[in-house]
């Protein structure tokens, strides 16, 4: 009869399951696995709100450029500006205005331009091109009320508050029915 033989334990040490080792690994790489994936939703997350919180305020520029456009036609009949650079220098006084600083770019769509509102040649507002689904829902600007309803950031829309305006051989349009065309000269 053949026997057996353990082989010699040094130094009366017990043997140690070795799937438990292997077990102990695998629950700490899942749980790092869950914790990287969290963190980096909320990390989409917080930079899809600053570019909300960069879209309104670009909006805004935009809004205000146009109305300032508007507000400060010279002697004469109120005018909307043709195109985006009217708004970035205004040639119609002796010593040229800025109603803008900059052509700004989509946040919501980095690299590419506005969308420009249009109302016959003239231009009335802005918005995204995006069709992303806005995260805020309240807490807006008045004039900006409607933007809690909004299912795209396209729905947005920064159009200015002035009275409807007869574009040069064009007929009177509402403001919100206006076509649209992307901004041309955008920088980032």
């Amino acid at each position: 009869m053949r026997t057996h033989h353990r082989p010699a334990r040094l130094n009366g040490a017990t043997p140690r399951p070795r799937g438990a080792v292997l077990l102990g690994f695998l629950i700490l790489l899942a749980a790092t696995g869950w914790t990287l994936s969290q963190w980096s939703q909320r990390a989409v997350d917080e930079r899809q709100r600053d570019n909300e919180a960069e879209l309104l305020w670009v909006g805004g520029q935009y809004r205000a450029a146009i109305e300032s456009y508007f507000n400060g036609t010279p002697m004469g009949v109120k005018q909307l500006p043709l195109k985006l650079e009217d708004l970035i220098e205004d040639k119609r006084f002796p010593k040229p205005r800025r109603h803008l600083r900059k052509a700004y770019t989509d946040p919501m769509t980095p690299g590419k331009p506005l969308e420009l509102l249009m109302q016959g040649r003239q231009i009335i507002g802005v918005r995204s091109t995006s069709g992303g689904e806005p995260f805020r829902r309240s807490g807006f600007e008045a004039g900006e009320e409607k933007f809690a309803d909004a299912v795209t950031y396209g729905d947005w829309r920064f159009v200015a508050n002035v009275r409807s305006v007869a574009s040069p051989g064009a007929a009177s349009a509402p403001a919100a029915a206006g076509a649209s065309a992307p901004v041309t000269g955008a920088q980032p």
